[in-house]
């Protein structure tokens, strides 16, 4: 049987009565208390850490001045428990609906970043609209073209922020909105992105804008290009190659992902720390010069999207390991540095050869320490 809770009066809750025991001799009883005692010194402690920690937090203040108008429904056991913790611990001086109160207030304290991750992985939406870097749009244009893409994906009723950005090659909005309406229904994503094609190609004829199918075979000229600490901007440029990087190569490893990005001047370093009682991981890229030394003050992966942070990275890690488990390429890059090695007898010649093949070498230079004994 569930309970309705929506605040108790004091009167109204009653401890429990102890079960009674059969009458013991005075010798039994003093024998059992003697042996169940705990030390003096330990009680006090343990009320002191009571009163310190869980009553005093939940139990001694709040701020409810009267009950809600909202009831909710709790367990028949969790009800008796919450009330002798009240009597027993509370010494009586805090209502149930306060108590609980301090409880959920706690709860979204603790849990405040898993629900809101939960929540915007599920109910978020966040569209990106990129114009060609020689596409001229004005900020009205973008407000135009923002409020009709919304409109014809369905999506026109509800409420959104449109953010306009300049950090790579080109200017371009992003667009954030929920995907539940008022009513807490969520609004049908059926062939989202064969519709967003449609809406996007039609939005893109209506403003005169470039196609995306014509600038489609400059895309990695203009986005593969290495990092020039001289030129300014360097946000913009490790931007413009780590967000598109999981597009076009596979990487296993960290040190193949650092290897890749030494063929751009960039680096990235692994950090850990304690935050808040809990251990974080994250990442840092850093630019680097022709020597590939460090040319420049790090950025945090959280700058470039979630696709440039250690979560998602370990996971195209995974997917990259199983896409190459039997991959047909292993062979012909097997074969290429096979003849390499033999027809070569320096670095540089190496790197030339397979490199006139489409295939890049990074060396690793590995230490190792010896100890004798």
């Amino acid at each position: 049987m569930n309970l309705m809770v929506d605040g108790v009066k004091k009167d109204g809750i009653q401890i429990p009565p102890e079960p009674i025991e059969k009458k013991e001799s005075e010798d039994v009883k003093r024998e059992e208390f003697s042996r169940n005692k705990p030390a003096q010194k330990e009680t006090k402690r343990t009320k002191k850490s009571l009163d310190g920690s869980y009553g005093g937090h939940f139990l001694k203040t709040h701020s409810m001045t009267k009950r809600g108008d909202k009831s909710i429904y709790i367990r028949q056991e969790y009800h008796e428990r919450l009330s002798r913790i009240i009597q027993v611990i509370g010494k009586d001086e805090i209502p149930l609906y306060a108590y609980l109160d301090n409880i959920l207030e706690h709860h979204f304290e603790v849990f405040e970043k898993a629900i809101t991750d939960d929540f915007n992985e599920k109910y978020t939406l966040h569209i990106s609209l990129n114009p060609d870097p020689k596409d001229e749009v004005s900020d009205d244009k973008f407000r135009e073209m923002a409020e009709e893409y919304m409109r014809e994906m369905g999506y026109g009723e509800q409420p959104f922020v449109v953010f306009k950005h300049t950090d790579i090659d080109r200017s371009h909005i992003h667009i954030v909105s929920v995907c539940v309406d008022e009513e807490g229904k969520k609004i049908s994503d059926k062939f989202e992105k064969m519709r967003s094609m449609n809406v996007c190609r039609e939005l893109e004829k209506k403003h005169g804008l470039i196609p995306a199918t014509d600038r489609e075979h400059h895309k990695n000229e203009k986005i593969f290009r290495p990092v020039n600490y001289k030129a300014g901007d360097v946000k913009s440029q490790i931007a413009s190659v780590i967000r598109h990087l999981p597009n076009y190569y596979q990487y296993q490893t960290l040190g193949e992902y650092n290897a890749l990005l030494s063929l751009f001047n960039i680096t990235t370093e692994k950090v850990e720390g304690e935050l808040k009682g809990k251990m974080q991981k994250g990442l840092l890229y850093i630019p680097l010069n022709e020597k590939c030394e460090r040319a420049g003050h790090p950025f945090k992966a959280s700058l470039f999207g979630k696709s440039a942070g250690l979560p998602a990275l370990e996971l195209h890690f995974e997917k990259s390991k199983t896409a190459l488990k039997n991959h047909p390429s292993q062979k012909t890059l097997q074969s290429a540095i096979a003849i390499a090695l033999k027809s070569t007898t320096d670095e540089l010649s190496f790197k030339k050869q397979l490199a006139e093949q489409g295939i890049n070498v990074m060396l690793i230079m590995i230490s190792y320490q010896v100890n004798f004994h």
